[in-house]
């Protein structure tokens, strides 16, 4: 179940970046997030445009030369909820990232100024360091993002020669939305690391609407040879849009997956998405009723969970045949990605 959840949260990140690196978003009319204006940011804070602009100046001065490591460290702290509005202070940011000074919190400013920082981004991700690549990929920029340079940047590193470099460079292009539909479909169909797969799929799912040839590759995914990637398949489904009418046979099928990842992975989704496809609800539930007594306890727990989501009354507890196989799973996520590299 722990495992189910770890790569569930990795799904709501894509689906739902939140935190203090984004507080300069708000919501449009339309559902999606757009950067404040600089005077609803000023409104917001009481502040006026020349106060902002006297704090980043501020900040600048502390950054470059206060001798207490604490104050700049308060400094890179006091640009983050400024957001784009702090863009004068990014040649500072990528000096304190490229010199490993209080990095994390410098790509947090960075982060939090959304297309402003896309060609510190560029610059950042041609790295010669690739775990600097890695840790800058992995660091998202706050969405909408148009740059065309960052997105052509983001494609090169999903080519990179590591797949912890290349399974994070997925969630930089789904800030791009439908235009990294294809990118990603392609990342799912030809990368041989299951990692970057797996993260392909997330990322698609999160890229709504979702079409009817991506719902497919979800569907066809449940029959990837890596335990990781058929996981991914089944959160992916998972999602707030109407579910494809192939879903549920799909889940179903793999509810006898011979990983129990795989199979409560399987009953969590099947109870969310039965309620809303009420021409395979019968289909759906004879399945969470053949997982109550899975060999898997995880699994057990999760269908019980999902039955009782769907109004109805578990079974009566039986005793389930031993299981007789490893429940221990060796997965990508759990190797070193860079070796001895630096």
């Amino acid at each position: 179940m722990k495992y189910a959840l770890v790569l569930l949260s990795s799904l709501m990140l894509g689906l739902a970046l939140a935190g203090r690196v984004f507080a300069q978003q708000v919501m449009d009319e339309a559902g999606g997030n757009r950067i404040k204006t600089p005077q609803e940011l000023f409104n917001e804070r009481h502040l006026s445009p020349a106060e902002v602009d006297a704090l980043v100046d501020r900040a600048i001065q502390q950054m470059q030369f206060d001798r207490d490591e604490s104050t700049r460290h308060q400094a890179i702290d006091s640009l983050i909820p400024v957001g784009p509005w702090a863009a004068k202070a990014i040649p500072l940011l990528v000096e304190y990232i490229e010199r490993g000074e209080w990095a994390g919190n410098a790509m947090e400013a960075l982060q939090a100024m959304g297309d402003a920082a896309a060609p510190a981004y560029v610059q950042l991700l041609a790295s010669p360091n690739p775990r600097r690549r890695q840790s800058i990929a992995a660091t998202r920029l706050a969405p909408p993002l148009t740059s065309p340079e960052l997105f052509d940047a983001y494609e090169r590193v999903l080519h990179d020669k590591y797949w912890c470099v290349r399974s994070e460079a997925v969630w930089g292009l789904v800030g791009y939305g439908s235009k990294a539909v294809p990118i990603l479909k392609s990342a799912y169909l030809e990368d041989s690391a299951p990692a970057v797969r797996s993260n392909a799929l997330f990322g698609l799912a999160a890229i709504r609407p979702i079409g009817r040839d991506v719902a497919q590759l979800f569907v066809a995914a449940l029959s990837d040879p890596a335990t990781d990637v058929r996981v991914a398949a089944v959160v992916a489904m998972n999602n707030p849009d109407p579910p494809d009418d192939a879903y549920v046979p799909a889940l179903v099928q793999a509810s006898s997956d011979p990983s129990m990842q795989v199979r409560e992975s399987v009953a969590g989704s099947l109870a969310n998405i039965a309620p809303r496809v009420p021409a395979q609800f019968q289909q759906a539930t004879a399945a969470l009723r053949k997982l109550e007594e899975d060999p898997s306890e995880s699994a057990r727990r999760w269908a019980v969970l999902g039955i009782q989501r769907l109004h109805l009354l578990p079974l009566k507890p039986k005793h389930p045949p031993e299981f007789t196989g490893s429940q221990q799973q060796t997965t990508e996520f759990d190797r070193d990605c860079f070796g001895k590299q630096p």
